[in-house]
């Protein structure tokens, strides 16, 4: 690689305090981490900088956003290179211990001889939360943990040590994956001169042994189970749903019915035989477990227990992340296995135990304590805490010793990694490891999740701590097949979406129409009320008026509240990035993002990185608009670019299945009723001769029809041209009748609906051929005339009746396709393959 004229030689000097990954336990620089800073020393700090912006853009893009402080996944440049041998050590430790916590889990939740033999006290697994009893005597096999994870940590005397296991699901292996493809676009030829492992195999092998897990062999449904959009690891629920080519779905897409799961969806409900859990065990039954649980499935335990559904990982593998185990680990390994660990852990304690106790409470400032009830306080380090908290704390422990354990503060390794935009420094680093279960035995991932700080202290796994990619370097390229059963499941792979996730792409038409109309109203009245003729009084609050009206801005611009008038600027600043302002295009375009987020496995990348635009776009509105007194319209033009952007994708690039009719749907039912609204706003009140042209020109710049309507009619706009060919110009895609033929024609294309549910009135097909029929038989001359009060009541009447008939299609809709009212089942006494 040829270095840039301004690039100079990267110096990474060491961490002398502990133990360094670079410079190992030698003076010099291990030869791989030397090549690394010679790539990166290859590049100028603007250069590199400029890939970082990239990277972050690439992030973005894809969607790997922090739901809770909205900021993009945190990826440093530099990765964590980790030799063959070295890699060797964990990937053996790693199976093994996966290996024992399969015997742990089986004999906890069977014949529990651990306890009964004495090798653990009763008391380090019943205070556990975790433990579930409702699971004991579920037997699932010889190998139930599907998906096994370790956090570990190097001690100073560079030995890799576990800091804790995870059993429960797989957070942080979709971050892996990300970081890894996002590292691969912006260095592709650092990776031809360090060869890191390939993760692709990992991911299909799993794939594989998904299927090969499910119940049926002929149609495997395999669905991932998240919490829901606004979970912080959303982003990597969605990426493996799509990657691994199943269905991500939330708790309530899920029905018990005569002893099996099942997805609700248009189609009717499919069998599931394979869940896939992103949520905590205790949260996924709430008939059994955790009762007040909003994201499980009421009766799945009963399900599982009939072994009706396979469940990965198993429900109550919580207990294995119980942090008393650590203490006797080795314990446990000898009366399985007869040896001790090769993959040892952080030395652990409980203060159940009399002589850990003492010391414990002699050595909170060194000790990390983690206590074992979910109730208490997350993990403490004992040295970030004052003498009055260590006394207070030392008081907790004494009080309920059992549900107390500790560790050793370990001083984690460090690592190089790129800061501040111009140098390498050393960040103290933790890796998590991912491996599942073969028939045989466990596939490790050859790389992983590294999350890194620039304190020594305690590294969480939080999303707020910067991420590596972890490179394994070898010079071998793993080429193992993938076994042919694979193709097999993929082709008979059911698809079917679930309801819900049909319903926010109807939503998402909805707001998609909603806010490029509100946009487009918004910038023509800048325009009208910042061009350089002057309006009057009567056509400037009518413009205001209409705003409020058309976008139900409540209380607003009316005549009962005219102190809006006098701070116009104000209110439609609030208008447009007021989010907590029901009706404002910041709330609008919130729910329209909601929707995208719900229905992300559906979009195309360049989809979601038009998302991402218009998400930057609304956060930046507001400082767009701090002069709001020069041209604020302008602001307004990047967001109407990235919908037209965004209406453009979502028709040329999505298949034509049910996400596609219902969000189309949803978008001509939006934009007919926007239509209606527009001309019940600008058109109904009657104004002076000139005040009238400014609204009819209001309503054309809105309805982009503008110039096909001089084109058609010169410069005559009259009311009667202006409702012609915004009702019935069969030609304008914007024009009512056009939009309620292409209705009709989504209508005759929807699935068949809900047969248990009596029919109200006309059908839609029925209330469509209304409105048209309405529309075209209506006297446009007539529709012009005023009343005596100054309004035109029967342009009102016709507006009204089309958009109750409208509102009365919506509510069909939803109550026919979404709205699930199925009679509730006892969850447990059931009458199918009761257990003897």
């Amino acid at each position: 690689m040829k270095p840039s004229d301004d690039a100079s030689p990267l110096r990474y000097s060491p961490n002398h305090s502990g133990f360094d990954e670079a410079f190992q336990e030698h003076p010099t620089m291990a030869a791989h981490w030397q090549q690394l800073l010679n790539l990166l020393g290859a590049h100028s700090n603007t250069q590199l900088q400029q890939r970082l912006t990239k990277l972050e853009r690439i992030l973005r893009d894809d969607g790997a956003l922090i739901r809770t402080s909205k900021s993009t996944w945190p990826l440093n440049l530099a990765p964590w290179l980790i030799d063959s041998t070295q890699w060797h050590t964990i990937e053996t430790g790693l199976c093994e211990r996966a290996e024992l916590l399969n015997k742990v889990f089986n004999d906890i939740y069977q014949d529990q001889r651990l306890i009964q033999e004495g090798v653990i006290p009763p008391e380090a697994l019943f205070v556990d939360p975790g433990f579930l009893r409702p699971c004991f005597g579920i037997n699932l096999g010889e190998r139930p943990l599907s998906f096994y994870s370790a956090d570990l940590i190097r001690n100073p005397n560079g030995q890799f040590q576990v800091l804790t296991d995870r059993t429960q699901g797989l957070n942080g292996v979709g971050f892996a994956l990300e970081n890894r493809s996002a590292m691969s676009r912006v260095f592709p030829s650092w990776f031809r001169h360090l060869p890191a492992r390939d993760l692709s195999f990992f991911f299909q092998m799993m794939r594989y042994q998904l299927y090969h897990l499910s119940q049926s062999q002929e149609r495997p449904n395999i669905v991932l189970l998240t919490s829901n959009s606004q979970n912080d690891y959303y982003f990597e629920h969605a990426l493996l749903a799509n990657y691994l080519g199943f269905t991500l779905v939330q708790g309530r897409d899920i029905t018990v019915r005569n002893g099996y799961a099942w997805l609700k969806s248009l189609d009717g409900l499919s069998r599931v035989d394979t869940i896939i859990r992103h949520i905590d065990d205790v949260d996924c039954d709430p008939a059994e477990l955790r009762g007040d649980s909003l994201w499980g499935i009421p009766g799945l335990l009963e399900v599982v227990r009939n072994q009706h559904v396979s469940v990965v990982n198993p429900l109550g593998s919580g207990a294995l992340e119980n942090p008393i185990l650590m203490k006797y680990s080795d314990a446990i390994s000898q009366f399985f296995t007869g040896r001790t660990l090769s993959l040892e852990n952080v030395p652990s304690y409980w203060a159940g135990d009399p002589l850990d106790l003492e010391y414990i409470l002699d050595n909170l400032p060194n000790l990390v304590i983690k206590p074992v009830s979910k109730e208490q306080p997350s993990t403490i380090l004992g040295n970030s805490l004052d003498q009055e908290q260590i006394e207070q704390l030392r008081r907790e422990i004494q009080a309920r010793p059992l549900y107390y354990a500790a560790q050793e503060h370990v001083v984690p390794s460090t690592v190089p990694t790129w800061q501040d935009g111009s140098e390498l420094l050393a960040s103290a680093s933790v890796l998590r490891t991912f491996a599942f279960a073969s028939n045989n035995d466990y596939h490790v991932m050859p790389g992983g999740l590294a999350r890194s700080s620039d304190q020594s202290g305690l590294i969480k796994f939080s999303t707020e701590s910067s991420s590596k990619d972890v490179w394994v370097l070898s010079g071998n390229v793993n080429s193992q097949p993938i076994p042919e059963q694979e193709s097999y499941s993929l082709i008979h792979a059911n698809k079917s979406l679930p309801s819900r996730m049909v319903e926010n792409m109807f939503w998402l038409g909805r707001y998609m129409a909603r806010v490029e109309w509100s946009l487009r109203l918004l910038r023509t009245v800048f325009i009208q009320m910042n061009n350089a003729r002057q309006l009057s009084d009567e056509c400037y609050r009518h413009l205001l008026k209409a705003v409020t009206q058309f976008t139900n801005t409540l209380p607003g611009f009316s005549d009962e509240q005219p102190e809006y008038y006098e701070k116009a600027d104000e209110e439609l600043y609030a208008v447009m990035v007021d989010i907590n302002k029901p009706g404002s295009l910041a709330s609008n375009i919130r729910e329209m993002l909601n929707c995208a987020d719900e229905v992300q496995t559906l979009l195309s990348s360049d989809t979601q990185r038009v998302i991402s635009d218009l998400r930057q776009e609304i956060s930046d509105l507001a400082t767009l608009l701090d002069d709001f007194s020069s041209a604020p319209e302008e602001s307004l033009d990047p967001m109407v670019t990235s919908l037209l952007a965004l209406a453009g994708l979502t028709q040329e690039s999505m298949m034509r299945g049910h996400g596609w009719h219902f969000m189309k749907l949803g978008r001509l039912l939006e934009s007919s009723e926007q239509t209606l609204s527009l001309l019940d706003a600008l058109l109904v009140p009657v104004l002076n001769e000139y005040d009238e042209y400014v609204a009819l020109e209001t309503i054309l710049l809105t309805g982009e029809t503008l110039n096909t309507f001089r084109r058609q009619y010169g410069a005559n706009n009259s009311i009667e041209h202006v409702l012609s060919l915004m009702l019935t110009a069969i030609d304008n895609p914007r024009s009512m009748v056009y939009l309620v033929q292409e209705l009709q024609h989504l209508v005759e294309t929807l699935p068949p609906k809900n047969s248990s549910l009596p029919t109200k009135g006309l059908s839609d097909r029925q209330r469509l051929i209304k409105i048209h029929h309405d529309i075209e038989l209506a006297d446009i001359e007539k529709l012009t005339t005023q009343n005596t009060s100054k309004t035109r009541d029967q342009l009102a009447e016709l507006i009204d009746n089309c958009q109750t008939l409208l509102n009365s299609i919506s509510e069909s809709i939803s109550r026919q396709y979404f709205d699930h009212t199925d009679t509730e089942q006892q969850a447990f006494d059931d009458p199918w393959n009761r257990r003897q």
